[in-house]
């Protein structure tokens, strides 16, 4: 008999597993997620690199939160578009990349693309073709020239790099799909992110930072005022060369990750507080930390958001479908960029698109993507593009940099076009008015003397805080003979800016004037000794 039940269990241990049904299915997705746990491989693979895992909702979390941080940063970064291929001079991070660098249409046109795969991306729609481009492109616009002088960008692009490495999409088996995943690419993360903080603070073993000079120059506002009263710039130096090193000790290793945490957040809060300008550094080191938050927190989360995500299954749509709502979002995608000042958007979105496009149809896995997602991956980034132009200065810069380049090393003529196209997009800006009156009182026309006295009343109007304006028309109506309205000009730049140098000098040399030499048509606008005119200093601001 009990031969008999042994053989009976064997038979029952041989069968082949059954698949489960679709209760069981419902039942598995139902379940609880699971708080992460280590895992290893089999083999004499080390547990330290492919051991480390995290849960499930962490790591779409840390994808959207991380990816759509960068996206920012590449849209922010095209204001410096102008100054690329300016002069026909470049040099590259890399030598042999010198030659490749992007000129300032390219740039643009890269940096919009960048951020549209990154989205794409960060929300789920073709990842792993989409991140590796994306990767890519942000390399080698980094890496071709040194223009952009951001270190934390070198960082970026060996994270982007390594990050191409990491399975984003979601298991299409639902147990599996609960399961925690990562391996060494995030760990690797986290390694270099140790590497960095141990590099700062060797940087800093010297006497100009642990005296507190350096970061006495660094500080400003709310915060200087702060350490001032406190422990003073001398002792805040070595406090951050402390958390540094502590940071290095701590943060790639995950018993020390309750050190870790609550420390580097603070740090990267107090560099915003600071005000330091350094890009998006500080945001995207505090995005980094969410690897360090315990997982149960998102798998709480994911716990709530249970009901939200059992609504989307049944939203999957089938392959024709799915194309069209694709399609139409690319539709939304053109529509928003129709309202941006980008010079190129359309083309950008038009070569995402198509890529999006031939990524959706290589993934295997397109099938999975929901309507929404198939619909706000160009939307939404386009979405991104007209808020970054409609909410910050990055297109006012773009032209304002495109205008002075050419002022500075290009062709005047095409200056004074571009100045006025900034006065016609940006008409609020007083800098567009003074600098197109300072291109226009230099070609010597009568006619455009009289636009630049025009021009620069209308500055003075926006920016009645400012002498500059005041003073470049004094030296106008000097020039024109007009002595008396000249002086009246210059003192009422003094007494808009009266820390003016400029303005408190013409005033004094215009009342110790002859008012027989001052009425002299054509008269030489007035200069300090060693100085040259004030209308010829080259102040694009």
């Amino acid at each position: 008999m009990a031969k008999k039940s042994r053989q009976q269990r064997k038979a029952k241990a041989a069968q082949p597993p059954v698949e489960p049904s679709v209760n069981a299915t419902n039942a598995v997705e139902a379940a609880p997620l699971p708080s992460a746990q280590a895992t290893t491989r089999a083999g004499n693979e080390p547990p330290f690199w492919f051991g480390f895992a995290v849960s499930w909702p962490k790591l779409v979390t840390f994808r959207f939160t991380l990816l759509m941080v960068l996206a920012l940063d590449a849209v922010l970064q095209i204001s410096h578009a102008p100054r690329y291929g300016a002069g026909g001079f470049n040099v590259g991070h890399v030598r042999w990349l010198s030659g490749l660098a992007p000129a300032r249409t390219l740039f643009e046109i890269a940096q919009l693309l960048t951020a549209l795969c990154l989205v794409a991306a960060a929300v789920g729609a073709a990842t792993r073709i989409m991140l590796p481009i994306a990767a890519a492109l942000y390399a080698w616009i980094y890496f071709s020239s040194q223009l952009d002088s951001y270190q934390h960008h070198y960082l970026v692009a060996l994270m982007l790099g390594l990050l191409c490495f990491v399975d984003w999409q979601r298991p299409a088996d639902q147990r599996s799909a609960t399961r925690p995943v990562g391996g060494w690419p995030l760990r690797l993360l986290l390694v270099q992110l140790a590497i960095m903080y141990f590099w700062a603070a060797i940087s800093k073993v010297d006497r100009a930072w642990l005296d507190g000079a350096t970061l006495s120059l660094q500080i400003h506002g709310s915060m200087r005022s702060a350490i001032e009263h406190t422990v003073g710039f001398g002792v805040a130096a070595k406090i951050v060369l402390l958390v540094e090193l502590a940071l290095a000790a701590t943060v790639f290793y995950r018993p020390g990750w309750w050190v870790a945490l609550p420390m580097g957040v603070a740090l990267h809060l107090g560099i915003v507080w600071s005000g330091l300008e350094i890009g998006l550094f500080a945001w995207l080191m505090l995005v980094l930390y969410l690897l360090l938050v315990p997982d149960r927190v998102f798998t709480w989360g994911a716990r709530k958001l249970q009901p939200l995500r059992q609504v989307t299954a049944h939203v999957t749509i089938p392959s024709a479908r799915g194309w069209a709502l694709m399609a139409a979002g690319l539709g939304l995608g053109l529509g928003l960029a129709a309202f941006t000042r980008y010079p190129h958007a359309m083309i950008a979105i038009a070569l995402g698109g198509a890529l999006l496009t031939i990524a959706n149809f290589v993934d295997g896995r397109r099938r999975n993507h929901t309507a929404i997602v198939a619909l706000c991956a160009p939307a939404l980034a386009t979405g991104l593009w007209l808020g970054v132009d409609r909410t910050t200065s990055t297109m006012y810069d773009y032209y304002r940099f495109w205008a002075g380049t050419e002022s500075r090393i290009g062709d005047p003529a095409r200056a004074k076009a571009l100045y006025r196209e900034v006065t016609e997009r940006f008409p609020r800006q007083e800098n567009g008015y003074y600098q197109l009156a300072k291109l226009e009182i230099a070609s010597g026309s009568a006619d455009d003397k009289q636009q630049a006295a025009a021009h620069l009343q209308r500055a003075q109007q926006l920016a009645p805080h400012l002498a500059r304006a005041f003073v470049a028309e004094a030296k106008l109506l000097l020039s024109q003979g007009d002595r008396a309205a000249a002086l009246a000009k210059a003192q009422a730049g003094a007494a808009a800016e009266p820390t003016s140098v400029d303005a408190l000098t013409l005033v004094r040399q215009l009342q110790a004037m002859a008012p027989e030499a001052a009425a002299m048509p054509g008269a030489a606008a007035p200069t300090m000794p060693g100085k040259r005119p004030i209308l010829d200093i080259d102040d694009d601001r």
